[in-house]
Order: structure tokens, then sequence, then C-alpha cells
């Protein structure tokens, strides 16, 4: 435990020196308007905004019954769960520089049985929702007419987190054998009891999502592609400032979701900047980048604001019933 706790530490400082390269360089790149900004929010569709941020709530729910589709055997309440990850999606939203999923892989575990349950179960999400993004993705700009040539960039490191992505989840398995086995045959030491445990664990866990996904393949794959629908959909907002170009609205929420992998800072501070400048170029309007504030703003705010009254509704459950 105490390894697994020094790792952390390394990843945290590492996560936080990259995220502050990473956020200097965006902002250092983009050109943000502060009174175009003001002006926007003044001429802004509410009614629209409000259909937006329903479609961005909505898909969180539906993130939800494919974690119950996951874990069908797992006894919890669906109702936590769902509290849960609107809380997990406000942690993840707050927090810089992906620290948010330590949070996530830590309060899931009282659903899934354990650490090493829920870290799988986040791995397979993550496989199926790059499957999503770069299936859509490349379908798009094959439709495309637009000149794309700096969504390559998107698309070619879609490819690669794609490929990492099943790299591990179909070889993690075989990997973490091959290491319960050199444990299991070196003298009984309380480190290698403790290494052959954790591995057993983790094959466990492995196999257990497998052999669920090989069996409700089309039933994750159906679900994960409407979840990114509706997350596109919220995107519809800026279909005006897009010219009505369905393939640039979908382009920039592809954009907007991959950037989340990269260390942001809070309120995806940097990458949401370097998403909607990106679109712009190939939109060639530059004053684009300036309705990233509107979507931090907004949709990354609902999702705090509830995340915000879960944390303090259970604040105050548990010191009424204490």
């Amino acid at each position: 435990m105490s390894d697994f706790l020094q790792n952390w530490h390394f990843k945290k400082y590492l996560y936080i020196t990259l995220g502050i390269i990473f956020i200097y360089y965006t902002l250092g790149v983009v050109d943000l308007d502060k009174n175009k900004i003001t002006n926007i929010l003044k001429d802004l569709n509410y009614f629209n905004l409000f259909i937006a941020v329903t479609l961005y709530l909505l898909s969180h729910t539906v993130r939800v019954l494919r974690l119950v589709i996951l874990n069908p055997l797992a006894n919890y309440s669906i109702r936590n769960l769902w509290r849960e990850q609107y809380k997990a999606n406000g942690v993840n939203i707050l927090l810089p520089f992906k620290l948010g999923e330590a949070y996530r892989l830590i309060y899931f575990r009282s659903f899934f049985g354990s650490y090493f349950n829920s870290f799988v179960t986040l791995i397979c999400e993550r496989f199926l929702d790059l499957l999503i993004i770069f299936t859509i993705l490349s379908i798009s700009i094959y439709l495309s007419p637009l000149e794309l040539s700096a969504l390559n960039y998107v698309l070619f490191g879609s490819l690669i987190l794609l490929l990492i992505m099943a790299l591990i989840y179909y070889s993690i398995e075989d990997l973490t054998l091959i290491i319960h086995k050199i444990f299991v045959e070196k003298k009984t030491t309380r480190l290698n009891s403790l290494t052959v445990k954790s591995t057993g664990n983790f094959l466990n866990a492995i196999k257990k999502i497998k052999k669920l996904l090989n069996q409700k393949y089309t039933s994750c794959l159906a679900i994960s592609f409407l979840i990114w629908t509706l997350e596109i959909s919220a995107f519809f907002i800026f279909f005006e400032i897009l010219d009505g170009k369905i393939d640039l609205i979908i382009f920039l929420a592809l954009a907007v979701s991959l950037s989340s992998l990269l260390p942001n800072g809070p309120m995806g501070l940097g990458g949401i900047q370097l998403a909607f400048y990106s679109i712009g170029i190939v939109a060639n309007n530059p004053d684009i980048v300036n309705y990233s504030v509107v979507y931090s703003l907004f949709i990354f705010g609902s999702g705090l604001l509830i995340s915000g009254a879960l944390f303090i509704h259970d604040y105050f459950i548990k010191n009424k019933d204490a």
C-alpha cells in the first residue's frame, strides 16, 4: 500500500507540473476577448442553453445505465450509484490535472466490490468511449466536404489513444498473470504475499469484466453511442456561430471530449480553449474561442451545481444521523 501511495504522489506531482505547462502554453496561443465574451453572454438564447444543459446531464444518467450493464451482479443501489456518478463528475470538473479520477476510483469501490473492479470498469468505460469517439470522428471527417487538415492531428491522437487503451485492455490480463506466477514461485514474504493477493484480485476483476463485455458487447456499444449522441447534441447551442454545419458541431463536441484527457485546470481550463480554438481555425472564425467560456460556465457549471448540491445534502444527512 505504501508503494501505491508513493506512486500516486509521484503521478500527482507529475500531472500538476504538466498541467501548469499545458495551461500556460494554451493561454499563450489563444486570445480571449473580454468585451466579446460579455456581448456573447448578453445575446445568449437561454432556452437553447437549457436544452443543452439537460442533454449534457442526461448523458451522465445514461452513463449510470452503462455501469449497471457492466456490473449486473454487484449488490448496490442504482440511486446511490447515480448520485456518485454526478458527484464524481463534479469532482473531475473542479479538481485540476486529472486528479479527480482518484475520487471516482475510491468511491466507486463500494459499488463494485473492490478497487480492482473499480479500476477495470474505468478502463472498460474509457475504451468504449474512445472507440465510439474514433468511429464518429472518422466517419465525419470522411463525409465532410471541408478542408480538415487541422483535425487530422485530432484523429491521429484519438487513434493512438484507442490503440493504447486496446493494448492495455487486451494484454493486461496476460501481463498480470505473468507477474502473479513469478511471485507465487518466490519465497513467501510479506511483500510477495501482498503482490500475489493483489494480482490475483486484479485477474479476477479483469476476467469478470471481459466475460460481461463479451456477452453484452452490443448493449455496451449501443448505450455508449447514445451517450455520445447526447453529448454531441448539447453542442447545437453553437449551431449559428458554426453556420449550421453539423460536421463542425460534431468536430467541436469530440475535440472538447478528447481535451478532457489532457492535464487541464479547473473547469477544463486549457483543453476547452484549445478545442474551440482548433475548430475556429477550421471554420475560419477565430472568435469561436470566446464561446469556450459559455461552455465552461453553463455546461460544466451545471455539473458542478448538481454535484455540490449532492455533497451538501449528504453532509447534512450524515450529521443528522450522527
